[in-house]
């Protein structure tokens, strides 16, 4: 057990040397932290974090049982994909946001929102969303307290030329149902607001935790 504590604790200081120092830089944080207030209002008692973000490189590795989805790099894959949702993100914009999410970046410890938040881990995302929960999951004080919450997943943010306009990816948990959707947002008075959205599925319902 102390040797596995160990590997672990090594492997995030890994990833945290590696990952870009400026990341988020201060507009990703304005916009995450924007997201946040926007999706949930202070009856929530916590957000649960993602602890890293979404890559777009899911869509170059087969992982499912659709072959339509997988199995081709992702910029192909998602100018057909909005298309086929007859979503118009501007292609420069988009290109963008894929070469910026060709790899997952952690976002623990570098991302502090002036809410009460808690990191956790895609694992323990994934089962939650799937019904199990267990005493080693980062989920199980936040779900067994009783107490509101809602669950956030961030890919990095793509930029326009000028930095006046962004896109990303966001996968929100609220209310026993999920979203995921693509964002295209405009810098506005010193902030950034919502220009459109793109479901890629939902709302999708979540099991009930035993």
């Amino acid at each position: 057990m102390k040797k596995t504590s160990f590997l672990l604790a090594a492997l995030v200081l890994l990833l945290l040397s590696c990952a870009d120092e400026n990341y988020p830089d201060a507009d990703e944080q304005q916009i995450f932290s924007y997201l946040i207030d926007s999706v949930f209002n202070e009856s929530y008692n916590t957000v649960v974090i993602l602890d890293s973000t979404m890559s777009v490189m899911r869509f170059a590795t087969k992982t499912t049982f659709s072959e339509d989805l997988f199995g081709q790099e992702p910029l192909p894959y998602l100018i057909s994909f909005f298309q086929k949702k007859e979503c118009r993100p501007d292609k420069a914009l988009l290109k963008a946001f894929t070469e910026q999410n060709r790899e997952k970046y952690l976002l623990a410890g570098r991302y502090q929102p002036q809410r009460n938040h808690i990191y956790a881990s895609y694992r323990s995302v994934y089962d939650f969303m799937y019904g199990s929960l267990n005493k080693d999951n980062d989920l199980y004080e936040t779900v067994r307290s009783g107490k509101r919450f809602g669950i956030i997943s961030f890919s990095r943010v793509g930029y326009s030329d000028g930095k006046d306009r962004a896109m990303m990816e966001v996968n929100i948990f609220r209310k026993r149902r999920g979203e995921n959707f693509y964002l295209t947002l405009k810098r506005k008075d010193g902030g950034w607001r919502i220009q459109s959205k793109c479901y890629a599925y939902g709302p999708y319902k979540v099991k009930e935790t035993p």
